[in-house]
């Protein structure tokens, strides 16, 4: 698998991705991130990376100021004309995540649903410490995400699903040792097909509170994504916040 996996990914797939968010709930889930982060009206907010930006635009409704940061261009483009239908003024910014330019800048960050993993361990502390440095004293940073504990209960080597009118297949392998999981996505369109691949460092629920601590973070807890309590063997998905 490519290293730098997303630098094809994303461009080839980023038209079916962007559409299959934005049929999420993005209220609940916006909801969820203000909670956890203890976000205010007039707060502000970095969402990384941002795609675009459907829970950028939820939260800059509720009055927050958001930087939104992405690798991809299309998909900052797209960002911008959302939000410009809207009438809501969120900050795009195209570059790496593991390279933000912002120092106690502030209130509270995310990076929300799939989106952490993408490096190699040490390009993975690189981004968290990345985001510690843009964060003021007290703020807040979320992941939400699938770990070790809550993926192995329901992996499968094999999977489709359908987004609008394309069919997306995955065939996936779980490398135990290297904690990843690497897949080929097949996208079934009726322009034609596609292929992407992708490598994401699958951390156990500890790894990550060794990693969020590396990088300065304290104060770390784990919540069931679903019913927002304590996360527990039953939970679906992870979100995992640590303080500055």
């Amino acid at each position: 698998m490519e290293s730098e996996w997303w630098k094809h990914y994303f461009p080839i797939a980023a038209n079916a991705q962007i559409e299959a968010a934005l049929t999420r709930e993005n209220v609940v889930e916006a909801t969820w991130v203000a909670e956890c982060l203890g976000l205010k009206s007039g707060d502000r907010v970095l969402d990384v990376p941002c795609g675009e930006g459907r829970l950028a635009r939820e939260l800059a409704l509720r009055g927050c100021h958001v930087v939104g940061v992405d690798f991809e261009a299309k998909v900052i483009a797209a960002g911008r004309e959302r939000a410009q239908k809207q009438n809501l003024k969120i900050a795009f910014e195209q570059c790496d995540m593991r390279d933000l330019q912002w120092v106690d800048t502030f209130d509270g960050a995310f990076c929300y649903f799939g989106s952490f993993g993408y490096f190699d361990d040490a390009g993975n502390e690189r981004f968290v410490r990345a985001v510690h440095r843009t964060l003021k004293p007290g703020a807040k940073f979320l992941i939400e995400t699938h770990c070790m504990e809550t993926l192995l209960p329901v992996f499968t080597a094999r999977g489709w699903h359908q987004e609008g009118q394309t069919i997306i297949l995955q065939d996936r392998q779980l490398d135990v040792a290297a904690g990843r999981i690497d897949a080929e996505w097949t996208f079934i369109e009726p322009t034609g097909v596609s292929k992407s691949n992708v490598s994401i460092r699958l951390y156990t629920y500890r790894e990550l509170v060794t990693l969020f601590e590396t990088a300065g973070f304290a104060a770390c807890q784990g919540f069931d994504t679903a019913s927002h309590g304590a996360f527990n063997s039953r939970a679906k998905r992870l979100t995992f916040v640590g303080r500055k």
